[in-house]
């Protein structure tokens, strides 16, 4: 996320942060203007995702692939009217799982 803010930042634009208290986590990055720091991680997604009127993911960490399934599942559920259990919902994840289970792990990439 980094980038996005660094592209606001040199474009002048609003450049809000939001960051989850973890123990180990980073500082929050200079290119920050205003900042808000969440506890838990849902109500930090909702943030991320309720005002998107599109969503872009790009490689990342474990926090990043975190991320991106919530949201998949959230907005799939919501559109296909049904969880991963059963009915379009099978039909609507069926792509993803066989992307899943089909490659292979690359430790070092």
């Amino acid at each position: 996320m980094e980038a996005v803010n660094k592209g606001a930042y040199e474009a002048g634009a609003e450049s809000v942060g939001l960051a989850i208290q973890l123990p180990f986590e980073q500082a929050t990055i200079p290119y920050v203007k205003k900042s808000v720091v969440f506890i838990f991680s849902s109500p930090r997604k909702v943030m991320l995702t309720a005002p998107s009127q599109a969503l872009v993911g790009f490689p990342g960490g474990f926090g990043t692939l975190d991320e991106f399934f919530e949201v998949l599942e959230y907005y799939g559920a919501r559109q296909n009217g049904k969880g991963a259990g059963g009915g379009r919902g099978r039909e609507f994840w069926g792509p993803i799982k066989d992307f899943w289970r089909s490659t292979p792990a690359r430790p070092g990439r």
